[in-house]
């Protein structure tokens, strides 16, 4: 009978144990060229082994690059991944700004995401923010002339 006490007990702190993150949410913020923040994007999107590939960063990119037919660039990708273990969560509470969770991405060759406690798992996630292309002021190219029309020598005339 004690046996079973203990097990329930155990499943009642089974979310403050760290688990593979499957989940993760996508924001996508874009901004205009006055770096204000005109919309956001939110979904979940599921992850193979704590993993997004390159190739599925690359796909979600291309694929929320405009917004009302203005096209948009990456300007940042800020990874937010709470791995906390079950024994710091009362050192985090008394002070949470020790703790930083927020990674500025520099070079996308495959996002891994740490084991987190199941009770925060909906935390982690991927912010994309997106800036405004600039339209381009001339359209026409620079002529470049290679050879010119005068000649080095002159032709004296008699």
């Amino acid at each position: 009978m004690e046996k079973d006490f203990t097990s329930i007990e155990e499943d009642a702190f089974d979310v403050f144990y760290k688990d593979a993150v499957k989940t993760i949410r996508l924001v996508f913020l874009y901004i205009n060229d006055a770096m204000e923040l005109i919309y956001s994007k939110k979904f979940n999107i599921p992850l193979e082994n704590e993993i997004m590939t390159k190739s599925q960063l690359l796909y979600l990119l291309k694929q929320h690059a405009t917004h009302n037919k203005t096209r948009f660039y990456p300007l940042h990708l800020l990874k937010y991944n709470i791995n906390l273990d079950s024994r710091e969560i009362p050192t985090f509470v008394d002070d949470p700004i020790e703790y930083n969770f927020m990674s500025i991405v520099p070079y996308v060759n495959g996002l891994r995401w740490n084991k987190t406690i199941k009770y925060l798992h909906s935390l982690n996630s991927l912010y994309i923010i997106m800036k405004q292309r600039k339209k381009s002021t001339h359209n026409s190219t620079k002529k470049i002339f290679l050879h010119s029309k005068r000649r080095k020598t002159r032709r004296k005339y008699i």
